[in-house]
């Protein structure tokens, strides 16, 4: 399911392993088996459907695992939970589930399940992560509240904190007349991109935003395309992290306005942390839990009202010295705290006690 080139997965996690010293093989949709930035690549599929990925492709991860014979089998799909629980009955092998969004809160908002069935199947899907769990070594979670659903004795957080270590190319920024602003991730409709671009079209300040990420469905593409203020955007598709961090580099301010479903309430946006390494202030949704994690680094808005987001980019806009406090205030609080270098080794722990 995830990209080639996954933030969690590929730069923080199978990186960590690989430098300290592990052979680690990557199973994931890709052209062809190889090296790609250091990581050993394992290809499956591509598959295309839900039921083609899920039956044809379980059974191809199955089949590479058994010959790959592992000591440790990470997986980070739940749609493998069934593939992973019956290569740890037959095969005895170590099992570590990877949990980076409570699924049975996601199928509450997903609408190609018909929303009688929704409520029902969450609660199935509940059952099935803590009958497959009971089975694993461990389990390792993105987020404190999904930690709560899993046994405290096997569980790992493991938060999806920035790189502070990449290699990025230094950028010489001068303010001018026209704010920069950025946002980069999925572009669907709970992440408030049409509510962010019609905020643009009311902004009074001279501004700019560069979108980063691959939209939904071309109906909603079409749909955000058609607002006033897309004559202000610069869309520039999927890019890698690295790619993204010089754009980030590159702007004034962060964008983050994720829509108040529940799956995002407590979520630790991992854009968020990326805007602060780089000294950006961020216009962030009002959540509680933000509030706290975020203080003294972003202006909170209500996502669903543009009118909040423009009046936020106003006030960025013609306070340059806001701006560079609250980017400091960010910047000091991810190198000191929120950084994958401190996370990582939590990682390194938990295999040297899984192969001790």
């Amino acid at each position: 399911m995830h990209p080639l080139l996954d933030n969690r997965i590929h730069y923080k996690e199978c990186r960590s392993l690989t430098k300290a010293g592990y052979d680690l093989k990557l199973l994931i949709q890709a052209d062809q088996d190889g090296e790609v930035e250091g990581i050993d690549h394992v290809k499956i599929g591509p598959y295309s459907g839900r039921l083609n990925r899920f039956f044809a492709g379980s059974w191809e991860v199955w089949s590479k695992v058994r010959a790959l014979k592992p000591e440790v089998i990470h997986f980070h799909d739940p749609e493998l939970l069934f593939v992973a629980w019956w290569l740890r009955i037959l095969t005895g092998t170590k099992v570590v589930y990877d949990v980076h969004e409570d699924l049975p809160k996601q199928l509450l908002y997903k609408k190609w399940i018909p929303k009688l069935i929704r409520f029902p199947l969450a609660g199935l899907v509940r059952l099935l992560e803590s009958f497959c769990t009971f089975f694993f070594q461990a389990v390792v979670v993105a987020t404190e509240d999904i930690a709560q659903k899993f046994p405290e004795s096997k569980t790992t957080i493991l938060r999806n904190f920035p790189l502070i270590d990449l290699d990025l190319k230094p950028v010489n920024q001068i303010p001018g007349k026209e704010l920069k602003l950025i946002y980069a991730g999925g572009l669907t409709e709970v992440r408030g991109i049409a509510e962010l671009i019609e905020a643009l079209g009311q902004v009074k300040a001279e501004t700019r935003l560069t979108l980063i990420g691959k939209w939904a469905s071309d109906e909603y593409r079409l749909k955000c395309e058609s607002l006033a203020g897309y004559e202000k955007v610069d869309y520039l598709g999927f890019m890698s992290m690295k790619e993204v961090y010089e754009h980030i580099a590159e702007s004034d301010v962060g964008i983050g306005t994720l829509k108040p479903i529940r799956n995002y309430l407590t979520s630790l946006p991992v854009k968020g942390f990326e805007y602060m390494l780089q000294a950006k202030p961020m216009i962030l949704s009002n959540f509680d839990y933000w509030q706290h994690m975020f203080w003294g680094t972003a202006h909170f808005v209500d996502p669903n009202k543009p009118e909040e987001i423009a009046h936020a980019i106003d006030v960025l806009a013609a306070d340059p010295d806001q701006r560079k406090s609250m980017g400091q205030v960010g910047c000091n609080k991810v190198h000191e705290e929120y950084n994958w270098g401190v996370e990582s080794q939590k990682l390194l722990d938990l295999y040297k006690e899984l192969l001790s």
